[in-house]
């Protein structure tokens, strides 16, 4: 396949390059913004590199070595890493704020909403769930049992 300037699209993406729905989600937008539109459309994606190493947070292309990153669905399952418990003020309750490590190898930082904090302890699975809150989806943990 070429483009208007008569190269050779699919060289210059390489073959890790996002192909399908992913591929027109990012080309449209940076990394952080098709990982939005990913969350916006129900799905749990993370990015990896030619040797198979996932990424997160999104970006551009590959830590160390600067190569291409495609794609994959996440299972949205982990073990707690850390948590923290954080007291608002009266009346809103207590909420556990954790750092979790995907099955996938990569940390993600959310809360546990509607979790009573005493109840969780590292190491306990999760499941992560998609929010969506006003224009800006978010991913929030809940126990996997």
């Amino acid at each position: 396949m070429t483009d208007r300037s008569g190269s050779d699209t699919q060289a210059r993406r390489g073959p890790l390059a996002p192909q399908g729905e992913e591929a027109s989600v990012e080309t449209a937008q940076g990394p952080q913004a098709a990982w939005l539109s990913f969350l916006r459309m129900g799905r749990l994606m993370l990015q990896q590199d030619a040797a198979g190493r996932v990424i997160f947070p999104p970006r551009v292309a590959a830590p160390q070595h600067g190569g291409p990153l495609s794609w994959i669905e996440a299972r949205g399952t982990g073990r707690i890493y850390s948590l923290t418990i954080e007291h608002p003020r009266p009346p809103h309750p207590p909420q556990a704020l954790v750092l979790v490590t995907l099955d996938e190898g990569v940390r993600m930082l959310s809360r546990m909403p509607g979790v009573d904090p005493k109840s969780i302890r590292i190491g306990d699975r999760v499941r992560a769930r998609i929010i969506a809150d006003a224009e800006t989806p978010y991913v929030i943990f809940e126990p996997a049992s």
